[in-house]
């Protein structure tokens, strides 16, 4: 659905996250058994922390028809205020952006310690997103109990119970929309370890706003209170040697494959999956689900992980 006024359109390494889990009791094995493939269903749809971020000099564009008619700035830093927080998030337009037509908005959620110019340098998004128009987003994490910049997904040594990060994000959405000519059914998430959470989170929490998901070695605490979920597309990356947020759960955090599978389950999709390689996909679904199990990947940021991001949120399907 295109918006009124608009025509219808278009190696740095992660930040390191110290996800509080308990050690493993077993190891995972690699995923190898043969199986059908993947659903193909279309999607409408350094590491030293500052404890401020610096306001943008650049203005901020007033609101056009519907949204619409606003000239593309390059890249600049956004700044709003939740619940009487200063909020900040990076802003990259790409060249070419024709006001008249939707295009679609990815937001993409640095990790715990993190910032959002990390992960816009680390995630290498924006390349993909220029072939589709796309405009992406950096949000950026307060600071959390130990000091660390993150997201309040429901670790319970780490959260403050004052800040909604869910609330900020959608706030920092509705700001975006009333601004650029953006497509709603193109509105996609993805992040990593503590931002793969925040991913998560907005799949339970605000479905409603969201098209698609990716979580990349995303640590899943509020798995299963997803009582109003809306069935969205949903592929999680993970490496099973990934000792920071470990593959097979431990302490209150359950195994990806688990995880996983409520997301497979909350959509409607067959309960036993298919397998082939390191691809792991649901059939009968409402709404695609996938995960890709990498047998020597650890917890940094995958090489070549931003081309299944785009692959999965373009077409529903991916091939790893």
């Amino acid at each position: 659905m295109a918006l009124s006024g608009c025509r219808s359109g278009g190696d740095e390494r992660a930040a390191p996250d110290s996800e509080a889990v308990a050690p493993p009791t077993s190891t995972a094995s690699p995923i190898t058994t043969p199986a059908t493939t993947p659903v193909t269903t279309p999607v409408t749809t350094t590491t030293s922390v500052p404890t401020t971020i610096a306001a943008s000099s650049e203005p901020i564009p007033t609101t056009g028809s519907a949204g619409c008619g606003i000239d593309p700035v390059a890249q600049t830093e956004l700044e709003l205020d939740v619940d009487g927080e200063r909020r900040t998030a990076l802003l990259r337009v790409p060249a070419g952006y024709d006001p008249a037509v939707a295009v679609p908005l990815l937001f993409d959620f640095h990790g715990h310690g993190g910032t959002a110019g990390h992960a816009q340098r680390a995630h290498r998004l924006d390349t993909g997103a220029d072939p589709l128009g796309a405009i992406t987003v950096y949000p950026q994490g307060l600071l959390m109990a130990d000091g660390k910049t993150g997201w309040h997904t429901g670790n319970p040594v780490r959260d403050l119970g004052t800040v909604d990060d869910v609330a900020f994000v959608t706030a920092l959405l509705d700001r975006l929309v009333g601004q650029y000519c953006i497509d709603p059914e193109r509105v996609w998430v993805t992040g990593h370890s503590n931002g793969g959470g925040m991913t998560g989170l907005l799949a339970c929490r605000a479905s409603d706003r969201f098209r698609a998901f990716v979580a990349i070695a995303g640590a899943f605490y509020l798995a299963g209170d997803c009582p109003t979920a809306v069935p969205r597309p949903f592929l999680e990356l993970h490496g099973v040697a990934d000792a920071t947020v470990r593959y097979e759960g431990g302490g209150i955090l359950p195994s990806v494959v688990e995880y996983v599978g409520e997301v497979a389950a909350r959509n409607g999709c067959d309960a036993t999956p298919s397998v082939e390689g390191v691809v792991t996909t649901w059939a009968g679904c409402t709404a695609p689900v996938a995960h890709v199990a990498w047998p020597d990947q650890g917890h940094a940021y995958p090489e070549g992980a931003a081309g299944l991001v785009w692959e999965f949120l373009t077409t529903g399907a991916v091939t790893a």
